[in-house]
């Protein structure tokens, strides 16, 4: 019969599959088992042990070793003898570590770190009168976030939550600080008078006496495209002072040289706009309003506005636009006014400071809050409208103002500096900055949202300010006493910002049931700082020392003990 040796083949086949797949899952199971007792080893064994188990290269080198990291990641590592090595690009994003090579006695090395913060212990008490802060470090114009600093104004314009820009009374504020600090530790100025003095060849510039300064002015009026031209070879000065009275249109433009590689000129446009800034190949456009009453005074660092110009829409190199590098070429006038000086400087930090405060002074509404203009969004629980006001601008406000009114005897300053407390004494939800915590903390918050956010590093700048009206003759009682109701919720209430490893950046999880806000470390060394300098006013309180120096202890990797 033809069908019998087919049914044999096929029950042959049959067994040798069964057979095969018994076989098959017996070893699976032993694979298997193998793996859950190798993983029991691991548990107990200490690495070395692991290793020599884990087909080392034998001859000490090191060998490739896939890691896998939770279960979540897989990293190509190296393993030697009793080691595995992990690639520092993975363990920076993962543990959020920084690190860089270096030379250090002729020799490479490697600089690991915690943190990217730095910490500035005061070197003496906090002075109302003297610097702020560690603020004399500061250059708020150069931040990525500033979009220029503003022609009509003199004070930064802003791109944090609105790219067109935008004022914003805190940066406005850190930028006079700053420069207010810096005005304190760095040389006097360097200055040089270009008019009235400088010759003009082509007799285009006069000088006449204004009757209303009773003092020598130049007057121009040039043919169109025909500047009057001061030929110069400068260095170390980059900032361009004038005081300008249009009578038509005028400009005046400023030829850079910018030395790195290979030479870079710029022109820098300072023009009769409204238009805050342009840029068109290497020639930047600096809008300095189109109309003002009388002379106008300008303060211009000549790099910032080359390099806010030159960056604005990704050209030229940002590191290479310093006034380290720069050379004043060229400055020409066109148009028709007068200027009553114009000269180049090395600095101007009083006058840019001033200017911050005179901006403060014009943009105080009546009830005395400096507003934002944008939605500021903490989450979709947590958002403010437009023209909510900030503790933390209130209080930098009042910081650099209470300095104007010491430096020029101006009462204007301290009144508004004085109008600034009432923020402090409204609720939240009404427009205010004042909240409560669990019905008994007094907080002043920086975003005066409802529930509340309760920021820690604005709080502690709000405080700062009604320190510093406090401690001005005329400032009123009521600063000091909104500044100790402040100091006692925060004596309270720092311990709940505390993680064991680092800082919260404000208690949302708390007011509002939501995750936590872990601080990055700019924040978390902020708050050291501002401990700190906490420290020095109030001597009694060890609390605030303390907390410092545990919080410095957790950007080295230390951590608190756990059971």
């Amino acid at each position: 019969m033809r069908w019998w040796p087919r049914l044999v083949v096929l029950t042959i086949a049959l067994s040798i599959i069964l057979v095969s797949f018994t076989f098959w899952t017996r070893c699976g199971e032993e694979r298997a088992a193998s793996s859950h007792e190798a993983t029991a080893r691991q548990a107990k064994d200490p690495p070395s042990a692991q290793l020599e188990e884990g087909g080392v290269n034998p001859d000490g080198g090191l060998s490739d070793l896939r890691c896998l990291i939770n279960e979540e990641y897989s990293v190509e590592c190296k393993a030697g003898k009793d080691e595995v090595y992990f690639p520092f690009s993975f363990l920076k994003k993962y543990f959020e570590m920084y690190g860089e090579m270096g030379e250090e006695r002729g020799g490479k090395v490697f600089r690991w770190s915690h943190s990217y913060g730095k910490v500035f212990p005061p070197s003496e008490p906090y002075q109302p009168a003297g610097g702020f802060m560690y603020f004399g470090s500061y250059n708020v114009e150069r931040r990525d976030r500033v979009k220029c600093v503003s022609g009509p104004h003199g004070v930064p314009v802003t791109t944090q939550w609105l790219p067109s820009g935008f004022y914003y009374p805190i940066q406005i504020a850190q930028f006079g600080l700053a420069h207010f600090s810096r005005n304190l530790t760095e040389p006097p100025p360097r200055r040089m008078l270009l008019l009235p003095g400088k010759a003009d060849p082509a007799g285009l510039l006069k000088t006449v006496r204004d009757a209303d300064l009773n003092e020598e002015v130049t007057e121009f009026a040039t043919p169109r495209h025909s500047p009057a031209t001061l030929k110069l070879d400068s260095a170390g000065k980059q900032i361009l002072i004038f005081d300008l009275k249009l009578t038509g249109n005028a400009s005046i433009t400023v030829d850079l040289l910018f030395r790195d590689s290979s030479a870079k000129n710029v022109r820098v446009h300072y023009v009769c706009s409204d238009r805050l800034l342009a840029t068109r190949d290497t020639d930047v456009y600096v809008g300095l309003g189109r109309h003002w009453d009388g002379y106008k005074h300008f303060i211009r660092d000549l790099s910032v506005d080359a390099y806010k110009g030159l960056t604005s829409r990704g050209r030229g190199s940002g590191q290479k636009i310093t006034p380290q590098r720069m050379r004043v070429q060229a400055v020409h006038v066109a148009g028709s006014g007068r200027l009553r000086q114009l000269s180049l400087a090395s600095s101007d930090h009083m006058g840019q400071f001033l200017q911050a405060a005179d901006w403060l002074l014009a943009s105080q509404t009546a009830s005395g809050a400096w507003t934002i203009p944008v939605e500021r969004r903490l989450n979709d629980r947590m958002v403010l409208k437009p023209n909510w006001c900030s503790a933390m601008g209130q209080g930098q406000a009042m910081s650099l103002l209470t300095r104007a009114f010491r430096v020029t005897g101006d009462r204007r300053y301290l009144e508004a500096a004085r109008r600034a407390t009432n923020a402090f004494t409204v609720a939240s939800k009404d427009g205010g900055v004042r909240t409560l915590f669990q019905d008994k903390y007094v907080w002043y918050e920086e975003y005066p949202t409802v529930p509340a956010s309760l920021v820690l590093n604005g709080f502690i700048y709000s405080l700062m300010g009604l320190y510093d009206l406090s401690q001005t003759s005329g400032g009123g009682a009521e600063a000091g006493q909104l500044y100790r109701e402040g100091i006692a919720s925060l004596r309270a209430l720092l311990p709940l910002f505390d993680t064991g490893s680092g800082t919260l950046y404000d208690l949302r999880h708390v007011t509002s049931h939501v995750a936590p806000n872990l601080a990055r470390w700019d924040y978390h060394v902020t708050h050291v700082n501002q401990l700190l300098v906490l420290a020095t006013i109030e001597k009694e309180e060890p609390i605030f020392s303390q907390v410092a120096d545990r919080w410095t202890e957790y950007m080295h990797g230390h951590r608190a003990p756990h059971n």
